[in-house]
């Protein structure tokens, strides 16, 4: 963890969250070769379960040091558009080595294969930050139409009621969700016996959902996600004395900034995103985040 703000705010380095990726497969005795070894974790004792989704043949399987670490691998689409052999993993909740055996023991030519042929097709990356709440913060991604809010249980004009924010179609390439993470790890905890550590204080979590439909060393390239985010601290509005601009304020904390800005015209759409970058997070640094990508992801298929 990185103590970035006078303020006591902390954020972690990047997290990569989840990877799913695939692999084309013409061999029909390679097909084979995966089909058998699908059977095999079928009956071993790592087998979690089944889960097919768009698939003929598919298992998850335990890769972590408690009962819901688990990855899915999968084979035989349903649909010809499809590759032939998928694998969905978590590599932030999985032991050491666990993924790269089980890729072995499923696919012909095994890990290394997995690097040098898989098309990666969602990759997560995500940062906590303590010492901020989800309604501390307005985020503005320019370009994207679609954002929603979740509320818990309480009274609309608490700061705490809001628990999640979404930008970005959830089906779509790209796609961000900033959620309450102390929320989240105590309702995972209800169902798990043993608990995760729930944070002490505030702790928000920004999460991307990218699609890139790449090869790895096209991945390792892409272009700084989080440069494309405007991220405002709403504290540092309070003193404002336009009272026109206080109640964009409370529109933005309730419907977001992104739905709020779309009902301005262009002209005040301009303005007040100028106002709002008076207060850029300072903790909120895409370069200083975005230069342990390529480190993380290397180390992660090296």
């Amino acid at each position: 963890m990185l103590k970035i703000s006078k303020k006591g705010v902390i954020r972690s380095d990047l997290i990569l969250d989840r990877v799913s990726a695939t692999v084309s497969i013409e061999s029909a005795s390679e097909r084979a070769w995966i089909n058998a070894g699908i059977e095999k974790l079928r009956a071993s004792q790592a087998y979690a379960g089944e889960a097919r989704g768009r698939y003929k043949a598919g298992v998850r399987v335990y890769v972590g040091d408690v009962m819901d670490r688990t990855m899915l691998i999968q084979a035989n689409p349903c649909l010809p558009s499809l590759s032939y052999f998928r694998a969905e993993y978590n590599p932030a909740k999985a032991a050491s080595g666990a993924i790269r055996a089980f890729i072995e023991k499923t696919l012909p030519g095994g890990w290394g294969r997995f690097v040098q042929s898989a098309r990666c097709t969602r990759i997560d990356l995500a940062v906590d930050v303590t010492g901020v709440r989800v309604n501390d913060v307005l985020v503005y991604w320019p370009g994207m139409r679609r954002s929603r809010q979740f509320f818990g249980s309480g009274n609309v004009y608490e700061d705490s009621y809001l628990q999640t924010r979404e930008v970005g179609a959830y089906d779509g390439d790209r796609h961000l969700t900033i959620y309450d993470r102390s929320e989240q790890i105590r309702r995972q905890n209800k169902k798990l016996i043993l608990k995760d550590d729930v944070p002490l204080g505030d702790m928000t979590r920004f999460e991307f959902r990218l699609r890139p439909r790449a090869e790895w060393h096209q991945v390792a390239t892409m272009n700084n996600v989080f440069d494309e985010v405007n991220v405002s601290e709403i504290g540092d509005f309070c003193g404002a004395n336009d009272l026109r601009f206080r109640r964009f304020l409370r529109l933005c904390q309730v419907d977001g900034a992104q739905n709020t800005l779309l009902m301005y015209n262009e002209t005040e759409r301009k303005a007040l995103r100028k106002k709002l970058s008076h207060a850029y997070a300072p903790w909120w640094d895409s370069a200083e985040i975005w230069k342990d990508f390529n480190p993380m992801l290397s180390a992660h298929l090296g």
